[in-house]
């Protein structure tokens, strides 16, 4: 994708390039790293955000003390990984919906092929074990999250990070 392309689309103001360079000077990454520094070493306060899609970039350099980061580095596997999910915006994330059938018109498509059939109602499951399979369900999904290393939720014991990760709403 061009330069220009991705401007136009996210609505973000035209960068000068001094304002590009500058930009990329507040940019930080996140890390789950820890590092015990000196109280002498301390300049000043700063603010850092998780950058957001609707935040316009030039407002970080309007403040001598606002940066930005959008990425976590994992320092064991050494990778830059987005810590959040992004919502799609675009043409190009569009659903390409086909012309309705004309009156009368058979639907030649294989539906097999189309579709996947995952529940069905009349099955021999009976509600307490269906409600069985999904206190299961769950707490795979929250020991998942609790062991997930993008996760925001970063906690120096599992059982602290899957009391964290069962706060997740999630389902």
């Amino acid at each position: 994708m061009a330069e220009g392309e991705f401007e136009e689309e996210s609505k973000q103001p035209v960068l000068s390039e001094q304002q590009k360079h500058q930009l990329k000077h507040r940019e930080l990454f996140l890390s789950r790293q820890f590092e015990s520094l000196p109280a002498t070493h301390i300049r000043g306060k700063c603010n850092v955000t998780l950058l957001n899609e609707t935040d316009v970039l030039a407002g970080y350099l309007e403040k001598e003390d606002c940066f930005f980061y959008s990425l976590v580095f994992d320092p064991v596997q050494k990778t830059l990984l987005a810590d959040q999910g992004e919502i799609r915006v675009g043409s190009k994330y569009q659903a390409e919906i086909p012309d309705k059938l004309a009156e009368g018109e058979s639907d030649n498509r294989v539906q097999e092929k189309l579709e996947t059939k995952v529940w069905d109602p009349n099955n021999q499951l009976k509600d307490p074990q269906i409600d069985q399979f999904l206190v299961v369900a769950r707490a795979v999904g929250t020991f998942a999250r609790a062991l997930d290393c993008s996760s925001s939720i970063r906690q120096p014991s599992l059982h602290m990070s899957a009391a964290a990760a069962s706060r997740d709403i999630t389902l």
